[in-house]
């Protein structure tokens, strides 16, 4: 798991993260940023900023395809920390997701990802460690 010898994606991983109304921009062995689309039914809390679950579960659903090498291994989520600085309102369109592995091995996987708009301003920033499933 996460050694960066042979890692390439798997085309129906990042097909399902499109069905989430990500677009890959880049991949690559070790790091992924996508656009996410918003979606103004499914990703707003009812004062107009995006849910504080919904970005979690973007953050991780990012993390968690990194860290499995693209669905080549399964993984468990040891520990999933996250700060949000900043609130995404209903007036965005869309903003990035990048996620990258700090460390890997056989055994684990540390990763950082965050969501930030194309300026850069980062709006969330998190951290996820993975055991490799027995």
């Amino acid at each position: 798991m996460i050694s960066k010898q042979n890692r390439t994606a798997n085309p129906s991983t990042i097909e399902s993260l499109t069905y989430q109304n990500m677009t890959p921009l880049s991949v690559s062995s070790d790091e992924i940023t996508l656009e996410y689309k918003l979606n103004k039914d499914l990703d707003l809390n009812p004062m107009g900023n995006v849910h504080g679950g919904r970005m979690s579960y973007i953050l991780d659903s990012v993390m968690t395809a990194l860290a499995s090498d693209f669905d080549k291994e399964d993984v468990n989520s040891l520990n999933f920390s996250v700060s949000y600085l900043n609130g995404i309102s209903s007036d965005t369109d869309s903003f990035l997701v990048h996620a990258k592995v700090v460390k890997g091995g056989r055994a684990m996987a540390f990763m950082s990802a965050e969501l930030r708009s194309e300026d850069g301003k980062i709006y969330t920033q998190s951290e996820e460690s993975f055991a490799k499933s027995s």
